[in-house]
């Protein structure tokens, strides 16, 4: 899981731009792929896409100048990630299969069940609910059988999400979404935010505004503690699902 406060999150920002200025100094590039990862993760939580994918694109580049085929798949995984939150359709299909193709062939199946959740959104916003139902599934089913509580967490919330654009009063959405929320609680504050987002949205097309309002202040309060200005321009739209 990612680290859950403001000091934790700048501390790692810092932490792996000391890494990198010390792996390039060294000439040492499996320390260099390693910083430029972190570092675009560290920047992908605190919503700064523009230099989430600077730094990731750095580390595909090098991931596939040492042949690094497992890393290479990560990688993909992670700009595919990044890519689906700037609308660059044709780039993050490349990636997505990519890291599809990869990560299979690797046997990086922990890896697998993020790539399959990217793979449920691309299919939403493109606006395909059955392809994107059947990859939200595959990414539950894969990571109950990994036995990754997180990972499965946050397929159920895309799941529920899902459902709630074909169904948006049926009140199991919502409660399979307090669920999550109860299990992501003590693992990840930034997908518990996300959680508390999609809860609230679900919340207020169902016509129970007070609730979401409450679930709604808790995401926004983190949101707002991390600048993480892409999560808050997306807490009020309706249809989302992330």
């Amino acid at each position: 899981g990612l680290v859950g406060s403001e000091m934790c999150i700048r501390d790692r920002l810092s932490c792996n731009q000391r890494n990198l200025a010390i792996a390039v100094e060294l000439r040492d590039l499996s320390m260099q792929l390693t910083a430029h990862i972190n570092l675009g993760v560290v920047y992908g939580v605190l919503g700064d896409n523009p230099r989430a994918l600077e730094h990731t694109r750095q580390a595909y580049l090098l991931a596939r100048r040492m042949n690094a085929d497992a890393t290479t798949g990560l990688v993909a995984n992670n700009l595919a990630g990044y890519l689906l939150e700037t609308a660059a359709w044709p780039d993050a299909r490349a990636f997505l299969d990519e890291a599809l193709a990869t990560l299979t062939r690797t046997g990086k199946r922990y890896v697998l069940v993020e790539t399959l959740v990217f793979e449920a959104r691309y299919h939403a916003l493109a606006g395909d609910q059955v392809a994107a139902l059947g990859a939200a599934e595959r990414a539950l089913g894969l990571a109950r059988e990994l036995g990754h509580v997180l990972d499965a967490g946050i397929a159920r919330r895309i799941l529920a999400q899902l459902r709630a654009l074909a169904a948006p009063t049926d009140p199991a959405i919502a409660a399979e979404l307090r669920v999550v929320l109860a299990e992501l609680g003590p693992l990840d504050p930034f997908e518990t935010a996300r959680t508390h987002a999609a809860l609230a949205r679900v919340l207020r097309e169902a016509g129970h505004d007070v609730d979401a309002a409450t679930h709604r202040s808790h995401a926004r309060a983190f949101f707002l503690g991390h600048d993480n200005a892409r999560e808050l321009a997306q807490l009020d739209e309706r249809g989302v699902v992330r």
